[in-house]
């Protein structure tokens, strides 16, 4: 009987571990830097990653030094885009990734120009 315990331990143990190689196999990572036009980097950026295929996505923000980091990622083709407040939203297609990749792509972001309108009350 123990034996027989020690046995399916043994084999559970080894059907778990082969389940999470097998998950790790077939993933790949996107990685990079947010900046603005300045060069400076740009925290608390938002950073959505969508498998074009499937059209789902995957979200995360920016840390204080503008860098990202989204895993595990099915392979495939994906659309990277970013937005912060006070920036044009930026994308970046054609991403392809590959089993065990770590794809690096970077952003510079242009300021959003506000239009005004000046209204000339009271003027002939």
């Amino acid at each position: 009987m123990k034996t027989f315990f020690l046995s399916m331990s043994i084999l559970a143990f080894a059907l778990l571990a082969a389940n999470d190689l097998y998950a790790q196999a077939d993933t790949a990572t996107i990685v990079g830097t947010v900046r603005d036009s300045s060069g400076a980097v740009v925290p608390g950026a938002a950073v959505t990653v969508t498998a074009a295929e499937t059209n789902i996505a995957s979200a995360t923000r920016t840390d204080t030094a503008g860098n990202y980091v989204i895993t595990p990622l099915k392979i495939g083709d994906y659309v990277v885009a970013v937005e912060a407040q006070g920036f044009k939203k930026q994308t970046h297609s054609g991403i392809l990734l590959q089993v065990q990749d770590r794809v690096r792509v970077d952003f510079t972001l242009a300021i959003r120009l506000r239009r005004s309108l000046r209204l000339g009350i009271g003027l002939p």
